[in-house]
């Protein structure tokens, strides 16, 4: 995670289903992948690495990401447990 959190970012900590976002903040844009359809598609094949991913999720991060893809496909990931765990939790309350 960044080392600045900013208020998007903070209300996400608490509610991962937010729908607020910062632009420009790294850690919003990674949510914000984990919450489109490029992760959908991803998450269906399960792969193992990034060679492994759907063109249409690798075509993402390098949109968004840039370079450094592997570190923030790490964070999407993290963001898109903690979405999938919230709803799981928010479908069976």
């Amino acid at each position: 995670m960044t080392k600045a959190l900013c208020a998007a970012c903070v209300d996400a900590a608490g509610n991962v289903l937010t729908g607020s976002y910062r632009a420009g903040c790294r850690e919003c844009e990674a949510r914000a992948v984990a919450h489109g359809p490029a992760w959908f598609a991803a998450e269906k094949v399960n792969p193992a690495g990034l060679k492994d991913v759907p063109e249409i999720y690798r075509l993402a991060l390098h949109k968004v990401f840039g370079t450094d893809l592997e570190q923030w496909r790490q964070r999407v990931k993290h963001w898109a447990e903690r979405i999938k765990e919230a709803k799981a939790i928010k479908r069976n309350a």
